[in-house]
């Protein structure tokens, strides 16, 4: 329920809605891709968490492939952080 409430406020605020698929036509380089991004825009992943189907393309503004294999979207949320970690020099 609470996603259900929020999910419209940070979806609004968000210019740049990544959608991450094995079948999105645009392979990229996770890190490359965030290093380049704006820190004064937000940024929202959208990672399907299914075993079957895919992540709807009207939920994002770039539909992007991060891996050449289908990945769980545990290991996509781990590529994500570790992205993050690596803009924001976290160690």
């Amino acid at each position: 329920m609470l996603l259900k409430i929020l999910l419209p406020s940070i979806y609004l605020l968000a210019y740049g809605k990544l959608g991450l698929s094995y079948s999105a036509e645009k392979a990229v380089n996770l890190f490359d891709y965030v290093a380049k991004s704006n820190d004064d825009e937000p940024l929202v992943f959208v990672v399907g968490a299914m075993a079957h189907g895919k992540v709807d393309k009207e939920y994002s503004d770039d539909y992007i492939q991060i891996s050449g294999y289908p990945l769980s979207a545990a290991c996509c949320l781990n590529r994500i952080c570790s992205a993050l970690e690596q803009k924001w020099n976290i160690q």
